[in-house]
């Protein structure tokens, strides 16, 4: 099943996750698998390597932000659901079935609700581009997806009212010495900042659930 590579994530969440492909080609599934059963393995597998914030006020932002950008987009065969992983590690990836999985650690990291958004979009469009069903060939190919989905990310962002310079300061919330973060960052500067300020967007529900998440 194509995990798909925006992991803007920590070294050692990317190996869990190489590792669970792994073992999952090794039960007989070699051919990539689409199906319903792939998709809740994928699922099990997270929720019982890292669990997932089951918590209201959590759910009702992550619902209330995600709902503001997938409505501005495309309609998709699964309807979006947004996921929190429990784990300090910091990451956002999509899957194969309309799933988004965030971190904790991602959260905490991120200044202000429109960042949130930001990645929201960026993963958003990764499945409206078709890519959570099939790998990319090379790190090349990896990259333009990147920048096709942050380009993509920044109109959903704009049509949803927020500032699209959110995509470039939420990448500041991973690791700025990955490659392809840099590449991103480098792009998303020279076509976004002349035209809208640094984002400062943000609501008190964001900044409640940044405290609780703080002191788990």
């Amino acid at each position: 099943m194509p995990i798909q590579k925006v992991l803007f994530a920590t070294a050692e969440l990317r190996l869990l996750l190489v590792a669970f492909l792994l073992a999952f080609i090794t039960t007989g599934c070699r051919k990539v698998s689409q199906s319903e059963e792939s998709v809740q393995r994928t699922g099990l597998y997270l929720a019982q390597k890292f669990g997932y914030v089951d918590d209201p006020e959590v759910t009702a932002l992550l619902d209330r932000v995600g709902s503001r950008i997938i409505t501005v987009g495309a309609p998709l065969p699964s309807p979006p659901v947004i996921l929190l992983l429990d784990t300090s590690e910091r990451g956002a990836f999509s899957t194969a079935g309309g799933r988004i999985y965030l971190t904790r650690g991602l959260l905490l990291e991120l200044q202000n609700e429109a960042e949130l958004a930001a990645v929201v979009a960026h993963e958003l469009s990764h499945h409206l581009s078709g890519d959570t069903e099939r790998e990319a060939r090379s790190e090349e190919e990896s990259l333009e997806r990147e920048l096709h989905a942050d380009l993509v990310g920044v109109e959903l962002l704009h049509r949803a009212r927020y500032s699209r310079a959110a995509a470039f300061t939420a990448l500041r919330a991973f690791s700025d010495k990955e490659p392809q973060v840099v590449a991103r960052m480098r792009v998303l500067a020279t076509t976004l900042l002349e035209r809208d300020p640094l984002s400062t967007e943000s609501s008190r529900e964001f900044n409640r659930v940044k405290r609780k998440l703080s002191g788990r």
